[in-house]
């Protein structure tokens, strides 16, 4: 069994300025998850999919470094195709085929590395998942509470939806459990880094096995990075 896991983490970010590389707890952002994954029991082989200099250089001896090309390195390029990229390169570098491949994000921190182990054996014994992805529970960021904004105008993000009358719509927890991608790792079988599953994020495939953890997220915005912080400092 193969089990590769690769790092995505480029330069150039707009949300916050170099945040794969802020310092958090004492060390580079994108330095926890590499670290977390060389912990690993079924990892077989750690990589780093980037176009930063700084990661490059300081990135551990024992991570493969994958160049990732200018055309996957833009801010709409896509992701799934920056994760095939990688993909074939581990293959090639490795001259075998990876069986589960292992997503880590440079803007995130994995609490525990144990819990990649878990997913890993996971896809292993359960053979109808095509992927494990780790979420959290965010019921105050439900959907029913979302608006955007069209011409001046504030409108509800969901709307004609009939079982919502007469219900206290105020209550975050009215409507059930709503859990958001959290950024800590996804483990996918090979198959679905390369075909093309549900939208919006057709690399987990159909079938998704989901690993709910604690409160994490990866970092978008100045807040978030200190709110990273605070819990790991």
């Amino acid at each position: 069994m193969i089990a590769a896991a690769l790092q995505t983490a480029r330069s150039g970010s707009k949300s916050v300025k170099n945040k794969n590389i802020s310092i958090v707890a004492g060390k580079p952002l994108f330095m926890h998850n590499l670290e977390a994954a060389l912990n690993c029991e079924l990892v077989n082989n750690v990589f780093v999919s980037t176009d930063c200099d700084f990661i490059i250089k300081n990135s551990p001896d024992q991570v493969g470094i994958i160049k990732r090309p200018t055309h996957l390195c833009k801010d709409d390029s896509s992701h799934q195709e920056a994760m095939q990229h990688g993909l074939l390169e581990i293959e090639n570098i490795l001259n075998k085929q990876v069986d589960f491949f292992i997503l880590l994000l440079g803007n995130s921190i994995i609490k525990d590395h144990k819990k990649i182990d878990e997913a890993i054996r996971i896809l292993k014994e359960n053979k109808e998942y095509d992927s494990v992805v780790t979420v959290s529970k965010f019921n105050m960021f439900n959907p029913f509470r979302a608006f955007n904004i069209i011409d001046g105008q504030l409108n509800n993000f969901i709307k004609n939806y009939s079982s919502a009358e007469n219900i206290n719509s105020n209550d975050k927890n009215v409507f059930g459990d709503f859990y958001y991608l959290n950024g800590e790792f996804q483990v996918m079988r090979r198959k679905s880094i390369l075909s093309e599953g549900h939208p919006p994020f057709k690399w987990m495939g159909d079938k998704i096995y989901p690993m709910v953890l604690e409160n994490n997220m990866e970092i978008d915005a100045l807040w978030q990075l200190e709110y990273l912080r605070r819990m790991n400092d």
